[in-house]
Formats: C-alpha cells, sequence, structure tokens
C-alpha cells in the first residue's frame, strides 16, 4: 500500500509576542487502517544571536546563546504523539488518546521519532534510522555526518551529530536553554533565575492557573498531563519547562575543544522532575526513564514563507467572520 503522509504548518495565533504555530502530521500503518492526524504545537523563540550565560553552576562555560531563530515544542511530547510513531511501523494504535506527558523514551528513541517527523512519519521502520536528521548507524549508534553535512551553527562552529537540512530534531543545551530562561526582546536581555520568566522560584502547586507555578517537590505525587499550568510559560511562551519531567536535550555544548558532546552519552538533561527540588537547569541523568520527557524543536522557514503562512491565516480568519 502507498503510504500518504503529510504536514501543514498554520500560524494560528500572536500574542504578546509570541507566535503559536500547529505542525499537523498525517501517517497511515502497515495493515491498511484509517490514517491517523496529530498536531504538534510549536512557539518561536527569536533574537538570533544573543548573548549566552555562564549560568548558575558552572563559571568556566557559556549557555544559551543560539545564533538563529527557530521553534521549539510548547509542551514535551504526549504518550499519544510519541505512539503515532509505533502506529505507523507496527499497526499498534495502544495510546494514541492519552495526554499524559511521554516517559519511557530514552533519548535514542528521541532522535528516532525526530527522524520519523523529519521523513514525513512514514510506515516502516526506515524512517526511523534514516529521516534525515540524524546518522542513526544501527539501532544503537549514532555517527557524526560528514563535514559538508553538519549544521551550521552560525558562529563558525558546526553540531556535527545533526544533518544541515534538518527540519525537525531534539533542541541542543542551549536551544533548550535559551527557550526556558532567556527574556527575550534584545540579544543582550539577560537570563531569568527560574523558567518561569521570574527570578523567584515558583510555587510548588497543583494543578493551577497561577502564573509562576509548577509541579516539584512531591506536591501532586507523579507528572501531571501537559499543559496542566497553562498560565505559567517560558519567556517565549512554552509551558511546563519547570517540574514535571526531566527534558531530554540533543547535545551539550562545550567551550572544550570537542565542543557537541551527545547528550545521550554524557547524560545531560534539563529542568527537574515532579519529585525533586526546583533546579536550574542541568543535572545528571539519574532518575528513571519514567521521568524523561523532551520537546521537538524546528527550523523556522524562510521570510517569504512565513509571509505566506500568515496571510492564509488571515484569509481563513477573514473567511469565517463572512
Amino acid at each position: 500500500m502507498k503510504t500518504t503522509s503529510g504536514l501543514i504548518l498554520v500560524v494560528l495565533l500572536t500574542v504578546s509576542g509570541t507566535t503559536l504555530v500547529a505542525n499537523t502530521f498525517t501517517t497511515n500503518n502497515p495493515s491498511g487502517t484509517a490514517p491517523i492526524s496529530f498536531a504538534i504545537d510549536v512557539v518561536a523563540v527569536g533574537d538570533a544571536g544573543n548573548a549566552g550565560t555562564a549560568g548558575w553552576y558552572n563559571t568556566t562555560e557559556t549557555f544559551g546563546a543560539v545564533n538563529y531563530n527557530y521553534y521549539i515544542g510548547k509542551t514535551e511530547i504526549t504518550v499519544g504523539q510519541f505512539n503515532a510513531m509505533e502506529y505507523a511501523i507496527t499497526g499498534n494504535a495502544a495510546g494514541l488518546g492519552s495526554t499524559l506527558a511521554a516517559g519511557n523514551a530514552p533519548t535514542l528513541k528521541a532522535l528516532m521519532y525526530a527522524n520519523w517527523l523529519n521523513a514525513g512519519c512514514p510506515t516502516g521502520g526506515n524512517g526511523l534510522l534514516e529521516g534525515g536528521t540524524y546518522d542513526m548507524t544501527s539501532w544503537t549508534t549514532i555517527a557524526p555526518w560528514a563535514e559538508a553535512d553538519q549544521w551550521d551553527n552560525g558562529d563558525g562552529t558546526k553540531n556535527i551529530w545533526r544533518n544541515k537540512n534538518a527540519k525537525y530534531f531534539l533542541p541542543t543545551e542551549s536551544e533548550l536553554i535559551k527557550a526556558a530562561f532567556y527574556k527575550g526582546g534584545s540579544t543582550n536581555a539577560g537570563y531569568w533565575q527560574y523558567q518561569t520568566g521570574s527570578d523567584t522560584a515558583p510555587t510548588a502547586a497543583l494543578a493551577s492557573t497561577g502564573t509562576n507555578s509548577a509541579n516539584y517537590n512531591g506536591v501532586v505525587g507523579s507528572a501531571l498531563n501537559v499543559g496542566s499550568y497553562p498560565s505559567t510559560m517560558s519567556p517565549y511562551g512554552a509551558l511546563d519547562m519547570a517540574g514535571n519531567l526531566w527534558e531530554m536535550a540533543e547535545v551539550r555544548y562545550s567551550t572544550s575543544p570537542n565542543q557537541y558532546t551527545p547528550a545521550w552519552m554524557d547524560g545531560y538533561i534539563h529542568g527537574d522532575t515532579w519529585l525533586r527540588g526546583m533546579i536550574d537547569y542541568e543535572t545528571k541523568a539519574t532518575t528513571s526513564a519514567a521521568d524523561l520527557g523532551f520537546r521537538i524543536a524546528s527550523v523556522i522557514p524562510e521570510p517569504a514563507t512565513l509571509s505566506l503562512l500568515g496571510l492564509a491565516a488571515s484569509l481563513a480568519l477573514l473567511r469565517r467572520k463572512q
């Protein structure tokens, strides 16, 4: 059976400088049953060329400087979004209706998921290894790209693990940190102490509409559904960047000669879980896989494409008003 897959980018709204975009994916599965569609909402992270920070735990390395604009997931990938990959490959639809944040997704699986999205959500397993973002040479190993195919960081360095033409990928450590902590508005705005746009630690609370609340210190007793704190946002409008789940990074940036260490080898992840006390942004991965989650990041289309998307959204709104 011929596989049909697609992607639609629709600019939904712009509020207080936050652009929310829905990435809609459609895929079949090998058994030929009905195709499914699912959406991943992302927010725009601008201020390309921003200054980095020495951080709160290390005074010799800087993080958070990103020389290009990009999108990052508004929330972590949910179980349903993650299991869509299994549905496409095996026909198993278990978990497709779940809204729980994705646990039990070790980093290599997260990289495969990015490959699968990048390849257009194909059926069969080849898309997981050959999706064009990461060079998965087997189910357990990943290879650096040839220099000509490496992602350009815009500062004279390359990300050897990410393909230069990748559309979907796991965020690097600096991409995560910028999305979570950078104040925005200029290229030298500085960083908040916490991922909630505040220098005051968030309140450990049950699901809340407060503007500085999070699930940590065991206040809930487990992970919550994504978006359980809808008014607590990072400076760019992402949710759940504090507490709830550890978040996996693609690579850890360092000023050492080997500038990009794979996070899946070094064990670096971000944020904090529902169980522990609030931390700033980095720790070794000493927790169980069930407490791990990840976001998908993506490129921002060229200005002409964005203009067309904005025009399409405006026309759609106009038609609904007529």
